[in-house]
């Protein structure tokens, strides 16, 4: 016992270069991070949590924090404070004599960088981004209409090492500046590749953007994490490189300081469409909620393929509500909520009024609504209702609201009249039938005659294969399928979905024949339904 606690005593000493040194794996994984137990045998290091505790400082002052309740709002004397700490780190580690009057206190790195390309690069300008590159750096500039001009970092081999290294394509840097571009984002050191620029590296970059009158954003918040080398902050290098340069730096990174617990859930449809791994995803979320963590889910666009894509972050919501067990969908826009007609079409767009609830979004006609589904990936107010469809028959309302309006959860949450409210179905389907219809992507088509439909719709039955008149596609016993009504004229109308008893082969043989058929031809150990009632959805949103 006492060896052992010598040990965390040892890794959570704080910075002891040497006890850092005499520290194995072994050590990590029995103090039990989840970094170290999460998959036994390997390393969690997309986990962002510290192996060796905090500085006893920091520890300190988080307990006074903790016992004296100042965990509000930072007030204005400690912002002086924290600006003027800022300086003091950047002169003893730096030489950067920074005055603390032109440093501001923000949340984060991205905070700063909307504030450069709001204030700075303005809509309808663009700015270079070298990659690779912390993804944000790429997607962040579109919600300021500012374009991102890619510029892919060479390899090259180090004269002295013979080492690999990364290097900046300085010709197509310089390309981009001379047809226009006025901004450059510097990541120094750079995530995620971790290259530290060298002084000559800078100073070429510098004279560029001296040259053609470009501002930067450096962001410097992993600089304390350079272990080989030296790292030079660019602002220090001239009295040019100060002039260009808005700087962000970290007060947290090298500290493990705790703020809001948040956890990022990577999902496929896979995760879903597996009852065992829509369990477990459940239970992961039932658990992060009772922890009082936030989870922030995304579709794992790294191993997606055409074939397991939910199509837009709404139709990823929508099946979500149903693992987390929702009691509201909140779904953000570009307008102000569901207009009343179809913007594309009307003689007067900016006139359409918006509605305010919509009571049985069933009998809305979203194609004439919204112009029809728009591509996948993109969204739109097609998905936005096709989704609160979904929840609807869950049970759970919807709440559509501008999202580029100030505040509008908190004013939404308060009260005020904003976006358009979708009220709930009165009869909800379960849970198990929403996973069933939804979690899946439909593999084939069976076509029902009139009377098959009748009985489907208003008598509760399940389809027979005598109802069947045709079947599209090929999908095996368990698949999804869309079920449609055969109407006059050729027509035909989807009426749900269901999971299929049988194969498109099997069903092929069997469609429009009777019970005592169906046993003449596949033998006793057949089954009655081709889709049973209780494995049917009907007015499925898909």
């Amino acid at each position: 016992m006492l060896e052992r606690m010598e040990k965390q005593n040892r890794i959570f000493s704080g910075f002891d270069a040497d006890a850092i040194d005499r520290t194995t794996a072994a050590d990590l994984a029995e103090v039990g991070s989840d970094k170290w137990t999460r998959y036994p045998g390997c390393i969690g290091a997309f986990i962002a949590e510290m192996d060796y505790g905090l500085a006893p400082c920091i520890q300190q002052a988080i307990d006074s924090a903790c016992d004296h309740c100042k965990l509000g709002y930072i007030p204005e004397p400690w912002k002086r404070r924290v600006a003027e700490a800022c300086a003091g780190w950047q002169k003893s580690h730096y030489g950067w004599d920074v005055d603390p009057d032109i440093i501001r206190v923000v949340p984060d790195v991205l905070e700063a960088y909307e504030i450069f390309l709001r204030e700075l690069v303005g809509a309808g300008n663009a700015v270079v981004v070298p990659t690779p590159a912390y993804m944000p750096f790429l997607s962040v500039p579109k919600l300021y209409d500012v374009d991102v001009i890619e510029i892919e970092m060479l390899q090259g081999t180090d004269e002295t090492t013979g080492e690999r290294e990364w290097l900046f394509d300085f010709d197509a840097i310089e390309h981009a500046f001379a047809a226009g571009c006025h901004a450059f984002v510097l990541c120094n050191p750079h995530n995620p590749i971790g290259k530290v620029l060298t002084l000559a590296e800078e100073q070429r970059l510098c004279e560029l953007a001296e040259r053609y009158d470009v501002r930067i954003f450096n962001d410097e918040i992993h600089a304390p994490f350079v272990f080989e080398g030296r790292h030079i902050p660019y602002p220090t290098i001239s009295e040019a490189a100060a002039r260009q340069s808005m700087t962000a730096t970290s007060a947290s990174k090298s500290f493990n300081i705790p703020g809001t617990k948040c956890a990022q859930v990577l999902l496929t449809r896979d995760d879903l469409r597996s009852r065992e791994r829509f369990m477990n995803a459940r239970h992961t979320f039932t658990q992060l909620l009772d922890w009082g963590v936030i989870p922030v889910v995304n579709e794992n666009d790294t191993v997606a393929v055409q074939e397991l894509r939910f199509g837009d972050n709404d139709a990823l919501a929508s099946l979500l509500l149903n693992p987390v067990e929702g009691d509201l969908f909140v779904n953000l826009t570009s307008t102000g909520g569901v207009l009343a007609e179809n913007p594309l079409t009307s003689p007067d767009p900016a006139s359409i009024p918006l509605l305010e609830s919509i009571d049985d979004i069933r009998a809305l006609d979203l194609d004439a609504l919204c112009g029809g589904k728009t591509g996948v990936g993109t969204g739109g107010m097609y998905s936005k209702l096709l989704s609160a469809r979904r929840a609807a028959q869950l049970g759970v309302p919807t709440l559509i609201l501008p999202g580029r309006e100030r505040d509008i959860l908190r004013r939404a949450f308060g009260g005020e009249m904003v976006g358009t409210w979708v009220c709930p179905e009165e009869h909800p389907v379960s849970r198990r039938k929403y996973w069933m219809a939804y979690q899946s992507d439909p593999r084939g088509v069976v076509r029902v005659d009139a009377g098959a439909a009748r009985a489907l719709l208003e008598q509760g039955r399940s389809l027979l294969p005598g109802g069947v008149t045709a079947v599209e596609g090929s999908f095996g016993p368990g698949d999804l399928l869309r079920i449609l009504a055969e109407g006059e004229n050729g027509s035909s109308c989807l009426i749900g979905v269901g999971i299929s008893n049988y194969s498109s082969e099997d069903l092929r043989r069997i469609k429009g024949l009777k019970r005592l058929e169906v046993a003449a031809i596949l033998g006793d150990a057949h089954y009655p339904e081709v889709i049973h009632r209780d494995n049917l959805l009907l007015d499925a949103a898909v």
